[in-house]
């Protein structure tokens, strides 16, 4: 799919706020709502464009937030990627380059969570080798949106 001037401000502006409406959209660019609707669904058939949801992790009870480094055999890279991914913890998961190939990013409510997750779960992961374990102290930005004290920033 090829994009123009008008998709490339449509998507800035959805960007900065996804809960946009038509209208919104429509007077900013220019052109009429039904237009800028066409455009929009448009990019979101072609997966160029999704609406997703974010949440500020601490205060809805996700105390233990942590990047994990992995090693993982590149013969089961993928079956170990999407192992990991289905762990209802692991909140972002991809194969890097450098002494660790997997970053797994996870999300727990408690250390123990963390620990169990940590120990337990990835042991469980045939040709999985944890290196490194950072916990997020402080996040300030999360996929775009600035936070604000541990909340989304408005």
């Amino acid at each position: 799919m090829t994009i123009d001037d008008l998709d490339e401000h449509l998507l800035r502006l959805l960007a900065d706020d996804g809960r946009s409406a038509w209208s919104e959209l429509s007077e900013e660019v220019g052109v009429p709502v039904g237009r800028v609707r066409r455009r929009v669904d448009r990019m979101v058939a072609a997966g160029l464009l999704d609406f997703d949801v974010e949440l500020a992790a601490q205060p809805i009870g996700f105390h233990a937030r942590a990047n994990l480094w992995l090693r993982v055999a590149p013969a089961t890279m993928d079956r170990a990627a999407r192992a990991l991914s289905a762990l209802p913890q692991v909140v972002f998961a991809a194969a890097v380059s450098g002494n660790a190939n997997l970053l797994v990013i996870a999300h727990c409510r408690s250390t123990d969570e963390l620990f169990d997750l940590t120990t337990r779960r990835l042991g469980e992961i045939a040709d999985a080798q944890l290196l490194d374990v950072s916990s997020v102290t402080e996040q300030v930005k999360q996929a775009g949106t600035v936070l604000a004290h541990e909340r989304l920033r408005r």
